[in-house]
């Protein structure tokens, strides 16, 4: 096998493997503005917690809180259950020092809507 036909191989797995097929279930999501939440973010789905300052997700093993504006109330289909219905959608900026998470969407079972 070429090198070539390697580095191809190897990019088809890596775009079309598990971790892309489990990541269709956010492609056809939108911002409460209605731009697209995945596009050019991370999507996953998280932990959450309602606290009396606001809603906070469990994002790279910190719980952040999330802005009232990034939330959209929704049930997704293909979601597995294991965080509740929790998703974020967001990018790390800055060095692994200190990087700064910044929320694109944030995705809430429409149950949490009337608890919040």
């Amino acid at each position: 096998m070429s090198l070539k036909s390697a580095a191809l191989s190897v990019v088809l797995c890596v775009t079309v493997g598990p971790s892309a097929k489990s990541h269709d279930i956010y492609s056809h999501l939108v911002d409460p503005l209605g731009g697209d939440c995945c596009g050019e973010h991370d999507c996953r789905a998280v932990p959450y917690r309602i606290t009396a300052s606001g809603v906070q997700m469990f994002v790279f093993e910190q719980w952040i809180n999330i802005p009232e504006s990034t939330i959209t109330y929704m049930s997704i289909p293909g979601d597995d259950g294991r965080t509740g219905g929790g998703h974020w959608c967001g990018a790390v900026t800055g060095l692994a020092d200190e990087a700064t998470l910044f929320t694109h969407c944030a995705i809430l079972p429409p149950k949490t809507a009337r608890a919040d």
